[in-house]
């Protein structure tokens, strides 16, 4: 944007959802940093998980999910599915 470069839009994940969000206008950054320790914050009173990232289909890792074991949002449907989840 220095450059004098005007970006359409943002997009990011975990911090970077902050720093998108921000540059996008929607937060101030004092707030976009604020929001993004009570993140960490919340996610640190979290209960102990795992999360693996499977290359199959997300129809594929579906068959073979045990049905208390949550599927995230799809990366790319046809490449790589994020299971998370706690082992008991």
């Amino acid at each position: 944007m220095s450059w004098g470069i005007q970006p359409k839009g943002f997009i990011g994940h975990s911090i970077g959802e902050f720093a998108g969000a921000h540059l996008a206008g929607v937060f101030s950054l004092e707030d976009a940093i604020d929001s993004s320790s009570q993140q960490r914050k919340m996610m640190q009173e979290l209960p102990h998980g795992s999360m693996l990232s499977v290359r199959l289909p997300a129809a594929e890792v579906e068959k073979k999910l045990m049905h208390h074991v949550p599927m995230l949002p799809l990366t790319y449907p046809a490449l790589c599915v994020e299971v998370a989840g706690s082992i008991r």
